[in-house]
């Protein structure tokens, strides 16, 4: 599903809408709609919409399929349920559902042709052969194809894999240990690739299971069981928010303007001082030392948020020697400083004198 570099548009071939910006793009079905016959062209066919839509409205509804074909990496296991009815599925803005020519789901995103994420994906599919082999996945969400449009953004299309999943519905400690492996394995690849991903929560990981009617809560029961499966896999998606560094930008080293530190979700911002290719050894390691009765050992999760602004949360809720024999991996406390600037700069005056003057002297 390659975009053919030589193709040349013509004018008795499909056309395809312009858009005025990507990034303030509000999806509807009706520019979908409009881009039906482009897309079919090559290769990609769409849900149907359905029937009792109102064009005029900004909705963003399609029926699902009752049919998909089953496929290797990097598509995921589909579930189909006998006998399956056409269900309305609600999607995200910029996403589009369809299939390829032969059956195969997919979701279709616009992309910005200026945009660092379009980089990215440029990059991504020169890998596309890492994808394939379980062994060699790189537990990142790949491209299958970037079809170019006569205007200034293009399609992107993925396999559709499974989203949202919860974390508290995790069991064993195996699972948990396998999810962090894959979200780690995803950071080393983009990370030598020199991609900062910079938006990971929830909604940015998917899993290799989807139901092809989309429901939510019966995705949750297929997951208990797809979770115990030795070919599960989670991967990392989504760079409207990443940066592509420079072969000169040094990773190590490199500092970005202040007002970035607000971007992307919380959740998994990292105190420690592991890089993700250190993290991901640290678990490996640790994970040999786990004994197999405890790996199967059934878990009841629950979310926090305490811990996002004081590590001392679960830091205080180890043994003392347990706590001990890890300090030399804690990170350590922030200084008072920290908490007197973050005081201050949520008042505007003080903000717009702390947050120039920071950059000004690189601190």
């Amino acid at each position: 599903m390659a975009q053919d570099p030589g193709h040349r548009y013509t004018a008795f071939e499909p056309q395809i809408p312009d858009i005025p910006s990507v990034v303030e793009f509000v999806s509807t079905t009706s520019f979908w709609e409009a881009a039906r016959p482009w897309l079919s062209r090559r290769g990609i066919e769409l849900y149907e919409k359905p029937p009792q839509e109102n064009p005029a409205k900004f909705r963003r509804t399609w029926w699902t399929p009752s049919v998909s074909t089953p496929a290797s990496l990097p598509f995921a296991r589909c579930v189909i349920d006998a006998p399956n009815t056409q269900k309305v599925f609600d999607y995200m803005i910029k996403l589009a559902c369809g299939q390829d020519s032969v059956g195969r789901d997919v979701m279709l995103k616009l992309v910005d042709k200026n945009s660092p994420e379009y980089s990215i994906f440029q990059c991504l599919m020169q890998q596309q052969d890492l994808c394939t082999d379980p062994s060699t996945f790189p537990c990142v969400l790949p491209p299958l194809a970037i079809l170019d449009t006569p205007h200034q953004y293009s399609i992107v299309t993925m396999p559709t894999w499974g989203s949202p999943f919860y974390i508290e519905e995790f069991q064993t400690m195996r699972e948990v240990l396998h999810f962090m492996k894959c979200l780690l394995q995803g950071l080393v690849f983009l990370h030598a690739n020199r991609i900062a991903h910079r938006d990971i929560f929830e909604y940015n990981v998917v899993v290799n299971c989807y139901r092809l009617d989309r429901d939510m809560d019966r995705l949750s029961e297929d997951l208990v069981d797809h979770r115990r499966r030795p070919d599960v896999l989670y991967a990392l998606m989504d760079y409207d928010q990443s940066i592509y560094l420079p072969q000169v930008t040094s990773l190590e080293h490199c500092r970005r303007p202040a007002q970035e530190a607000w971007a992307g979700a919380d959740m998994y911002r990292p105190d420690d001082r592991f890089t993700a290719e250190q993290a991901l050894k640290f678990l490996n390691d640790s994970a040999m030392d786990v004994p197999q009765d405890a790996l199967e050992a059934p878990l009841e999760l629950g979310m926090e948020y305490g811990a996002m602004f004081d590590s001392e949360v679960y830091w205080s809720r180890l043994p003392p020697g347990l706590r001990a024999s890890w300090t030399d991996y804690r990170a350590p406390p922030l200084p008072r400083s920290f908490w007197i600037l973050n005081w201050l700069i949520q008042i505007p005056i003080f903000r717009r004198v702390i947050v120039p003057g920071r950059r000004f002297l690189g601190i």
